[in-house]
């Protein structure tokens, strides 16, 4: 069976935000942690996606992992903007997809906002508290094949001659896996994972392997967020509506419609700590 989420939103009063303020800003932000070599994944204490300015490059990747014969899972957004169908990336993905499910599921999503919308950049939402810093109570890693992005080729030093950097010193010569390794990013393998271009659904989060339910849009590549942040799924019609969402609107209802014949279950920190402890008894 496929997965449908129904997920309704109308506007609401934007409040106090200049989309090219924050873009500027974040995109600051993004050099003074690359300058630093610290992982820069979001603001201090709020799950935000870096600016940046466009790359040039795109990533290499490996040989494609078989995937699932089901359908893949699928995501209707019914806005005050015009209809969006996302398809979700479960066999890339499958915890995050699992996770996000769930959360549907349980009608987490219902009635929140949209507390982080950057002009042509991304559209955020999933955050209860609708300040960048909520979340449900626990956390799950994230599900990225670094060398299927080709982040094992991609040197440092190439990474910030793109993108107008001045690299941490003794890291010129690093990969950006061995990089964002060192940073505390922990990768998988055996996963197709996605780039962040156009129309990706991504996962938002404070700190390496800090997932929980705020996720985004993004309306154009971001490819400076590669390996850092958890791509599940992506836009298949309807962005022009995403487009125009203001900071402040709604997430009035999600429904989920259909999805595969399984129990969707999201694998918690927690859970694997204590499963990692049973084993070595």
């Amino acid at each position: 069976m496929r997965t449908r989420v129904c997920i309704f939103f109308s506007r609401n009063a934007a409040r106090g935000l200049n989309a090219g303020s924050v873009a500027r800003n974040s995109a600051q932000f993004a050099v003074a942690i690359f300058l630093l070599g610290l992982p820069g994944v979001a603001f201090p204490g709020e799950a935000e996606p870096q600016a940046s300015p466009p790359a040039t490059h795109a990533p290499e990747v490996v040989e494609e992992p078989p995937a699932s014969a089901q359908p893949l899972p699928r995501v209707k957004l019914a806005t005050a903007r015009g209809e969006v169908e996302i398809e979700l990336y479960e066999d890339d993905a499958p915890n995050t997809v699992a996770n996000f499910i769930e959360l549907c599921e349980k009608h987490f999503f219902d009635g929140l906002v949209f507390h982080n919308v950057v002009e042509g950049r991304w559209v955020q939402t999933g955050d209860p508290t609708g300040t960048g810093r909520g979340g449900p109570s626990y956390k799950f890693a994230h599900e990225i094949n670094a060398e299927y992005l080709g982040l094992d080729k991609k040197v440092v030093k190439d990474f910030a001659r793109d993108y107008k950097l001045t690299p941490a010193p003794g890291t010129e010569e690093m990969s950006l896996k061995d990089l964002y390794e060192k940073q505390g990013f922990h990768y998988l393998k055996g996963l197709k994972s996605h780039p962040v271009t156009k129309g990706s659904v991504v996962m938002a989060y404070s700190q390496p392997d800090s997932n929980g339910s705020q996720f985004f849009v993004a309306l154009s590549d971001c490819p400076w967020l590669n390996g850092k942040h958890t791509v599940f799924g992506h836009v298949i019609s309807g962005l022009e509506a995403l487009k125009i969402v203001k900071k402040g609107d709604l997430l009035e209802k999600v429904e989920v419609l259909t999805k595969r014949d399984h129990p969707y279950k999201v694998r918690t920190l927690e859970t694997a700590t204590n499963e990692a402890k049973a084993e070595q008894k």
